[in-house]
């Protein structure tokens, strides 16, 4: 083998080891990360599950929530009529988002709970009964950019 392409090897080496560190592969050969993705800006706080039928990125994630302003106003009418708008009140809401699959469609389900209880958050689905609009969830097809299946809880 030639210097240069030793080189090449041994620094393509250092940087899949590096860019791998805490991360596994699916019997499909897709990288995937061996824990939970916490993302936190200005505009919300969640979680991405690690443990599920495919991990979405931060990026799809981002894209997700950048739609999701636009889309929750036109739904207002599944929320609490006599609380503030619940696009005034999203930010207040932390996120738990995992992949599914449905007929062989990457879906993201997204869960949005307001007060967080007794729950790891970070690492535990929080399912809660009732509550109010406290506790939505939503799915989104990554592909066509589409929500749909929006449940809010009900009042006990």
């Amino acid at each position: 083998m030639k210097p240069w392409n030793l080189l090449v090897s041994i620094v393509a080496g250092i940087f899949l080891t590096v860019n791998t560190a805490g991360c596994s592969s699916t019997p499909t050969g897709t990288i995937q990360p061996d824990e939970n993705i916490l993302i936190t800006t200005n505009e919300f706080e969640g979680v991405i599950f690690h443990d599920r039928a495919w991990v979405p990125t931060v990026e799809e994630v981002r894209t997700l929530e950048k739609q999701l302003v636009t889309y929750l106003p036109q739904q207002q009418h599944a929320f609490d009529g006599s609380k503030t708008p619940i696009a005034e009140r999203l930010p207040t809401y932390k996120r738990q988002y995992w992949g599914v699959l449905k007929n062989e469609k990457k879906v993201i389900f997204t869960n949005f709970f307001c007060n967080v209880l007794h729950y790891d958050w970070t690492n535990q689905e929080v399912v809660v009964e009732d509550g109010g609009d406290c506790y939505f969830q939503i799915r989104y097809d990554v592909e066509t950019g589409t929500f749909f299946d929006l449940h809010v809880n009900g009042n006990a």
